[in-house]
């Protein structure tokens, strides 16, 4: 199971383009600014049987079949932008070389001591949608002297992702989110949301039938162990957020003899079903803290709305408490279609992209809050810009009228519709909304419709699950953070029992991921089983 909202650390980056703005002190993953649309995105061509077997002819040292009908070739890296770049050739289909090679992308950083024998670290960053890429060249900048001198960073990016082979969809997605309401409550809202979501399914089919079937999870963990062969590595070391906990598990769980030294940090419950709508609860709790916090700090966005949105008589007789002041501006995008001043190609806002705006803020803890403050407080005065800043960037969308997608919503979509071991129906999408909304009375009408692009999909898959018996002797260091509100701590904590051999790092904290932000007592735990191979004797607290 994934969780519908996207995960990715990067999103971090893109705010600290508008910090100056805001005098935010964004944390340091927010620093090295993943400016989206920037990758330059191929699309290689799909391969043909004979060049696949001249590519498996060109076998590696110590050469290691993935299945009895591929060998990876070594990867032939070249220097570039700082570091080193490489690519690899896998198969679309695994268990049928006839289907031909698709190619995945990647960027290796090396141990700025330059020592030999460095450890070699895969790392994935979560989405599905984000670049390991990116990650690496631009994600590791508040990490401890001692881990970025002492190790060798690889980024990859996915099938269906970034540079690497990947579907396409169509370069504009507005049509998503500017006409659609992600949390129905009219029968002409429901009709309008599905025809947009199937034109989306339909376009992706239309354009990529002969990719989408292949854009698995199980077929992403089979590229990682073509990774590690072609690394002629003996064992995987890796490090994965978010939606990189959840193919990190489904590794551990293939090729448990092949786990080296493994962190995952924002854990992915893999035993849930994908109907659970836990994490839709998990962010308006974490919305439900930022109002506790406005109380205390007194957000500036309240009065705002006072000034703006209540009559003479109300501002008489009325004080907003902070999840009031919301709700005003909430119904309000609801209620007309609120055309404001703007200057990021847009001057409109839907429900779904004040709620896609309100709900990447939480992802960062104290720092996000400042943030959504500044953004309400900006609506309440009749100017969108900021509010769909935060939207259009979670997108991956640029700011231009005629805007341009970079491709990562898409990947998250097509990823987790590929992902699917059953066809999505509108039956389904509306009890999971009702259900969800009884738990989650902001964010749970319109946490089911973030998926609704998987209607008419027209493939099915086989969803891997943990194998307890294989996977129960791992040692895998595990990191929840207690106010996470993409990853729930308590899927953290629910996962630790797949893995008895396994330790857990409970950060007591706010915001998504933790390693990396400069947490002393996490960074430092993180950095000694990787460079000194040192392994927790318990669970920590941090």
């Amino acid at each position: 199971m994934k969780h519908l909202l996207q995960e990715d650390k990067f999103f971090k980056k893109t705010l600290r383009k508008l910090d100056s703005l805001f005098d935010l002190k964004l944390s340091q993953w927010s620093i090295g600014v993943f400016v989206l649309g920037i990758l330059l995105v191929s699309f290689p061509i799909i391969r043909t049987l004979p060049e696949v077997i001249e590519k498996v002819q060109k076998k590696v040292p110590n050469q290691e079949k993935v299945l009895s009908s591929y060998i990876p070739q070594k990867i032939e890296w070249s220097v570039c932008d700082e570091g080193l770049c490489g690519s690899l050739d896998v198969p679309k289909d695994y268990g049928d070389l006839s289907k031909g090679l698709l190619t995945l992308q990647l960027f290796q950083r090396e141990a700025l001591t330059g020592k030999d024998g460095a450890p070699e670290i895969l790392v994935n960053p979560g989405g599905p949608g984000a670049s390991g890429i990116e990650a690496v060249k631009f994600g590791f900048e508040s990490v401890t002297e001692e881990f970025s001198d002492s190790v060798n960073l690889i980024g990859w990016d996915p099938r269906g992702v970034g540079a690497s082979t990947r579907s396409k969809c169509g370069d504009n997605l507005d049509y998503l989110f500017f006409s659609t309401d992600s949390s129905p409550d009219t029968q002409e809202e429901k009709i309008n949301i599905i025809e947009q979501s199937r034109k989306f399914s339909n376009d992706c089919w239309k354009k990529s039938s002969d990719l989408l079937p292949y854009l698995t999870s199980a077929n992403t963990v089979k590229d990682m162990e073509s990774i590690r062969v072609s690394l002629e590595q003996e064992k995987l070391n890796y490090l994965g957020y978010s939606y990189g906990t959840y193919i990190g598990q489904l590794y551990a769980s293939e090729y448990p003899e092949r786990v080296g030294n493994m962190v995952l940090d924002g854990v992915v419950d893999v035993s849930l079903p994908s109907n659970d709508v836990s994490q839709a609860k998990s962010f308006d709790d974490v919305l439900a803290k930022f109002f506790q916090w406005c109380e205390i700090n007194s957000c500036d966005y309240i009065r705002d709305v006072e000034d703006n949105f209540l009559s003479k008589d109300e501002a008489l007789r009325i004080t907003l408490s902070p999840k009031d002041a919301f709700d005003r501006l909430r119904q309000t995008t609801e209620q007309k279609e609120w055309v404001a001043e703007a200057t990021v190609g847009s001057n409109e806002i839907t429900p779904y992209l004040f709620e896609l705006g309100t709900a990447s803020t939480l992802y960062f803890g104290e720092n996000g809050w400042k943030r959504l403050d500044l953004s309400l407080q900006a609506m309440a005065k009749n100017d969108l810009s900021f509010m769909l800043k935060n939207a259009f960037q979670y997108l991956g969308r640029d700011e231009k009228a005629n805007p341009i997608y970079d491709g990562s919503y898409e990947s998250f979509l097509t990823i987790n519709c590929a992902d699917r071991n059953s066809k999505l129906t509108v039956d389904e999408l509306e009890k999971t909304s009702k259900s969800s909304l009884e738990i989650a009375p902001i964010f749970g009408a319109s946490y089911p419709y973030l998926g609704a692009g998987c209607l008419d999909w027209k493939s099915t898959s086989e969803v891997l699950s943990l194998n307890d018996e294989k996977i129960k002797d791992l040692k895998i260091l595990f990191i929840g953070t207690t106010n996470d509100p993409a990853t729930p701590y308590e899927w953290s904590k629910n996962t630790l029992t797949h893995f008895p051999a396994s330790r857990l790092i409970t950060f007591n904290g706010d915001g998504h991921t933790v390693f990396g932000n400069g947490e002393r007592c996490v960074d430092s735990a993180v950095t000694e089983l990787f460079v000194e191979n040192i392994f927790p004797q318990d669970n920590k607290e941090c």
